[in-house]
């Protein structure tokens, strides 16, 4: 593929205007009969600042997404919103038809630094980031960001103690409705792994909630007298995320994942429950079966759940959050070299699908990620660090727990960047 420049009549230079601004911009094919694969329009104010580009093929044949953009200036010539969608009003355009899929909004100080971002997807706020500046004019600070995030104890929980397999881990979190989720493993303590011997087993899960952003959990540790789910089919439920505060949920139900061992488990299973009963046991159910239609079937006795998918060995435990930008589920999961080691390394696999129980596909596999030494396990996407189309984006997760590790500074938060490529 090659970018060609676009002939226009009325200018000595194909693809500019009389002003040297490129205007009209095509990509094609370089071998045989030429073949226009990508085209842009652009429009531009007397000061040259580019207010329009139109995706003229998407626009043309009403394609979805649309990639319009449309951008407003302050009266300093600086860039104060950006909005994506269809054109709409010309050429020229006069701004994006109805509620743009895309708009990110700039408030600038009076030497140009940003003091606030805020993106937002089809309308709803996405990103709120404020930002301050030294008198040297260099940044000090974002809020919300992952470079320089905090992590506070607001509760030390004591309670929760036990190396390995011999305490609660926790598996999972989710706010709904102000309340905090929180889904943990272990209940029971040590207990046979399914497929290996010497691995952490995470088994019989539970749930706990707070409604003061956990400082406390109710019910207490010491109040739980069984597991919600007991065995290692649902262990480690991992609930899929949609946004703050469950916003974008795809129905009334919260839905989680679940693999059947904390480290190298073979099967994933999904279970849900209505948003209202999440701590009513009898209220949850699991994918048993696909009707003809390939409609999921539940059912809620969890030993008539199937897996969604099997790969024997490779699923430690997992996160899945939905991209509302690309409109898919992502799934991360992860394998140990040797079972339970803190210094032969980890694979890192990373798979989609268009609904939470498939059909997945294959986006990436790392071996070794990060390094042998470093030892990464458990990745999780704050989705509240990805950007507003689901394309770019910040892991976080933890690193060797063995005493090199922790010497090294791995056995903590740690947070990698990374970019999706739409194929």
């Amino acid at each position: 593929m090659k970018w060609s420049d676009c002939v226009q009549t009325d200018v000595p230079y194909a693809g500019f205007d009389r002003f040297g601004r490129i205007v009209d911009q095509k990509w094609q094919d370089a071998a045989g009969t030429p073949v226009v694969k990508d085209r842009y329009r652009y429009g531009y104010a007397r000061a040259s600042n580019r207010t329009w580009r139109e995706n003229t093929i998407r626009h043309d044949a009403g394609g979805d997404p649309k990639l319009d953009e449309f951008y407003t200036y302050d009266g300093l010539q600086r860039l104060t919103t950006m909005q994506r969608g269809t054109l709409t009003g010309g050429p020229p355009y006069t701004g994006i038809s109805g509620t743009p899929s895309k708009e990110e909004d700039y408030t600038l100080e009076a030497l140009g630094n940003w003091r606030a971002l805020v993106q937002s997807t089809n309308g709803s706020v996405t990103l709120n980031q404020t930002r301050t500046h030294n008198p040297v004019n260099e940044m000090t600070g974002i809020s919300g960001g992952p470079t320089d995030y905090k992590i506070t104890k607001v509760n030390h929980m004591n309670d929760y103690l036990g190396w390995g397999g011999n305490g609660p881990k926790p598996s999972g979190m989710i706010c709904v409705e102000g309340v905090l989720y929180l889904a943990f493993q272990n209940m029971l303590r040590a207990r046979k792994p399914p497929f290996s011997l010497i691995s952490q087993h995470g088994s019989d899960a539970q749930i706990v909630y707070s409604t003061n952003k956990g400082l406390y959990w109710v019910p207490a540790l010491g109040n739980i007298s069984a597991p919600m789910f007991p065995g290692h089919k649902f262990g480690g439920p991992a609930f899929i995320n949609f946004g703050r505060n469950n916003a974008g949920a795809r129905d009334g139900y919260v839905y989680a994942v679940s693999s059947d061992q904390w480290d190298n488990g073979s099967n994933l299973r999904l279970g849900r429950v209505p948003a209202d009963s999440i701590m009513r046991r009898e209220a949850w159910e699991w994918l048993c079966a696909f009707a003809p239609s390939v409609e999921p079937a539940w059912s809620h006795d969890l030993d008539e759940a199937v897996p969604v998918l099997s790969l024997h060995r490779w699923l430690g435990l997992p996160e899945m959050v939905y991209l509302t930008g690309i409109r898919r589920y992502l799934l991360l999961t992860w394998r140990l070299h040797r079972d339970f080691s803190a210094v032969d390394g980890t694979d890192l696999l990373v798979l989609e699908a268009p609904e939470p129980w498939g059909p997945f596909s294959l986006v990436h596999i790392e071996e070794y990620w990060e390094s042998k030494e470093f030892n990464p396990y458990c990745p999780r996407v704050p989705l509240k660090w990805m950007d507003a189309d689901g394309i770019m984006g910040w892991l976080q997760f933890s690193g060797s727990w063995g005493p090199y590790g922790a010497k090294a500074g791995f056995y903590r938060s740690n947070i990698r960047q990374f970019r999706l490529i739409m194929a």
